[in-house]
C-alpha cells in the first residue's frame, strides 16, 4: 500500500505504481510490435516482442516480491501470443511452437482455439500433416459457436488430408465446411477433390454449387447506406480484393471442369451471377477450337464477343488479328490490330500483332517501333523481344539485335531459336569465337542436329582447328549422310593426308546422292 498519495516521490516508489508503469511499458511494446509486423519489419518486431516478454517476467517477479496477488493472466497470454506470432513471421518455427505450447497450458482461455489453429498451420507448413490435423481437431473441440471459425478449421483439415492423399477424408471435411460456412475457396477445393477422384456426377454438382454462392457483398451493402456514392471509386479495397479472388476461383473451376462438361451447359451455369466470367469462358472455348483447327467456329464465337465489353473487344480483336495473319490476310490482320489498339493502347499482344503486319510488309522500321512499344508496356513480352531482334537483323543493326536476343535468353535460357540467332549474328559479324561458344551451347542440347554440327565444323575449320572441324563434320555426316558439302569436305581432308581408302568411301556416298555427277567418280 502506498504511504502518501500526495507525495510524488513516495508514489513513484510505490509497488503498485511500479507495476502499473511496467504494465504500461508492456502494452506499448505490444502496440509497437503489431505496427512493425504490419509494416513488414519482422526482425524489429521480434526484438520488441522479446523485450515485452522480459518486462512481463520482471512484472511477475515484482508482484510476487510485493505480494500483489492481482496477477493479470490476460497480459501474460497477450505477451506470449505476441512473441509466438513474431517467431512465426520470422520463420523461427520451432521457437514459435514452443511459445504456442506454453500458451496451450492456459486451459479455458477464450483464445486457446486460435493457439491450436496457429500450431496446426505451422505443422502444415512443415509438411507434418498428421500433427496439423491433430491440432486442428483440438481447436475444433475448443471452438465455440462460431460458424466461420468452424468452417475454416474444417477446410484446413480437408487441406491436410488432401496433402496426405486421403481424398475421401478431404471430401468429407470440405463438405462439412461448406455446410457450416460456405465459401468459394472451400468449394473450389472440394471440386478439385472430385476431379481427382473422377467423380463426374459430383463434379457438376460441386461446380454448380460453387457458382451459385453469392459474391461478398461488403462493397455493395456499404454503398447502399450512402446515397450518391460514386460507384467507380473503390472505398473498400479489402472487399474488392476478396471479390476478385472469388472470381479467380470460379474461373479456375470453370476451366477445370470444361473438358468434362457440355460447353453450352457450362456457359449457362456461369451466366447465373457471373456474366463476365461466362464471356471469358466463351473466349477460352474459341481458343480451344483454334487449337483443334476449327478456325471457322472459333472466328464465329470470337466475333460474337466483340461488343461485350471494351476489354473483351481488345482481346477478341487481338486474336482475330493473329488468325488472319497466320492465314496470310495481312491487311485484315492489320485492321483488327488497329481495333485492338483503339480499345487498349497498352495491349502488348496487339502491338506485336500490328508490328508483325509491318514486318510482313517489309516495313521493318515501323515494326521495330511497335515491338519497342510492346516491350515498354510488358518488359517480359518474349514475342516482342524476339521479333525486335529479327527487325534489327533486317535493318542491319547487329549489335541491337544481339542485345535483344541476349535479353530474351536471360528470360528463356533454353530457347534454341534464341541461341541460334545469337550464334548466327556473331558468325556473320566475324566474331568466330563468340559464334563457336553459342553454337556449342546449342549443340549440347541438340546433339543430333546436323546443320548446327556442320556450322560448328566450318567455324573450327576457319579457326585452323582441323581436328575439331573433322570431328564435327563426321558427327554431322553421321546424323545426315546426304549433305554433299559435308561429304566433300571430309573426302578432301582425307585426300590431302593421302588416306585414299578413307576418302573413297565418302566419295562413294556422294555418288549415291548424285549418281550422274562425274566429280564423285561414278
Amino acid at each position: 500500500m502506498c504511504v502518501n498519495r500526495n507525495n510524488p516521490i513516495e508514489e513513484e516508489q510505490c509497488p503498485r505504481s511500479v507495476a502499473r508503469n511496467l504494465e504500461h511499458q508492456i502494452n506499448t511494446l505490444l502496440d509497437d510490435t503489431s505496427i512493425l509486423r504490419r509494416d513488414g519489419k519482422f526482425h524489429e518486431a521480434l526484438e520488441k516482442a522479446k523485450l515485452a516478454v522480459r518486462k512481463q517476467e520482471v512484472l511477475k517477479k515484482h508482484r510476487e516480491d510485493h505480494s500483489l496477488c492481482d496477477v493479470q493472466k490476460e497480459l501474460t497470454f497477450a505477451v506470449w501470443f505476441n512473441v509466438a506470432l513474431s517467431y512465426e513471421t520470422n520463420d523461427l518455427l520451432e521457437e514459435a511452437i514452443n511459445a504456442y505450447t506454453f500458451l496451450a497450458k492456459h486451459r479455458g482461455h477464450p483464445l486457446l482455439c486460435r493457439v491450436r489453429i496457429n500450431l496446426g498451420n505451422i505443422y502444415y507448413a512443415q509438411h507434418e500433416y498428421p500433427s496439423a490435423i491433430k491440432m486442428y481437431k483440438m481447436a475444433l473441440d475448443q471452438t465455440r459457436n462460431d460458424k466461420q471459425t468452424v468452417g475454416c478449421i474444417k477446410r484446413n483439415i480437408g487441406n491436410a488430408f488432401f496433402r496426405l492423399g486421403r481424398l475421401r477424408d478431404a471430401v468429407k471435411n470440405f463438405k462439412e465446411s461448406m455446410a457450416t460456412f460456405p465459401n468459394h475457396q472451400t468449394g473450389f477445393n472440394l471440386l478439385v477433390c472430385h476431379l481427382a477422384l473422377g467423380d463426374v456426377e459430383n463434379i457438376e454438382k460441386a461446380f454448380t454449387k460453387l457458382v451459385k454462392l453469392r459474391h461478398d457483398s461488403a462493397i455493395s451493402s456499404a454503398r447502399d447506406g450512402e446515397e450518391g456514392m460514386d460507384e467507380t471509386v473503390t472505398i473498400y479495397p479489402e472487399a474488392k480484393l476478396k471479390h476478385d479472388a472469388t472470381n479467380r476461383a470460379v474461373l479456375a473451376a470453370a476451366r477445370l471442369v470444361a473438358p468434362s462438361m457440355d460447353p453450352k451447359e457450362l456457359i449457362d451455369t456461369l451466366k447465373e451471377g457471373h456474366e463476365q466470367l461466362a464471356i471469358m469462358m466463351q473466349h477460352d472455348q474459341a481458343v480451344d477450337r483454334l487449337k483443334n483447327n476449327d478456325t471457322k467456329t472459333a472466328v464465329k464465337t470470337l466475333k460474337s464477343l466483340e461488343t461485350k465489353s471494351r476489354e473483351m473487344k481488345a482481346l477478341v480483336a487481338t486474336n482475330l488479328s493473329l488468325i488472319h495473319f497466320l492465314e496470310g490476310d495481312v491487311d485484315i490482320a492489320s485492321s483488327y490490330a488497329d481495333i485492338a489498339l483503339d480499345a487498349d493502347r497498352y495491349n502488348a499482344k496487339a502491338l506485336v500483332s500490328k508490328g508483325n503486319c509491318f514486318f510482313a510488309s517489309e516495313d521493318y522500321a515501323s515494326a521495330k517501333d511497335l515491338y519497342l512499344e510492346a516491350v515498354g508496356v510488358e518488359a517480359g513480352c518474349a514475342q516482342a523481344i524476339f521479333n525486335l531482334g529479327l527487325s534489327n537483323v533486317r535493318l542491319h543493326e547487329p549489335e541491337e539485335a544481339i542485345q535483344a536476343f541476349e535479353k530474351l535468353h536471360s528470360i528463356t535460357p533454353n530457347s534454341p531459336a534464341v541461341i541460334y540467332h545469337i550464334a548466327d549474328i556473331n558468325e556473320n559479324q566475324g566474331q568466330s569465337q563468340n559464334a563457336m561458344k553459342w553454337f556449342n551451347v546449342l549443340a549440347a542440347s541438340h546433339s543430333s542436329d546436323s546443320a548446327i554440327l556442320s556450322r560448328l565444323a566450318y567455324l573450327y575449320a576457319k579457326s585452323k582447328d582441323e581436328s575439331q572441324s573433322l570431328h564435327y563434320h563426321l558427327e554431322s555426316f553421321r546424323h545426315f549422310p546426304v549433305d554433299l558439302d559435308v561429304i566433300a569436305w571430309i573426302g578432301a581432308w582425307f585426300v590431302q593426308r593421302e588416306m585414299f581408302d578413307r576418302s573413297i568411301y565418302f566419295f562413294q556416298q556422294a555418288a549415291l546422292v548424285q549418281p550422274k555427277e562425274i566429280k564423285w567418280g561414278a
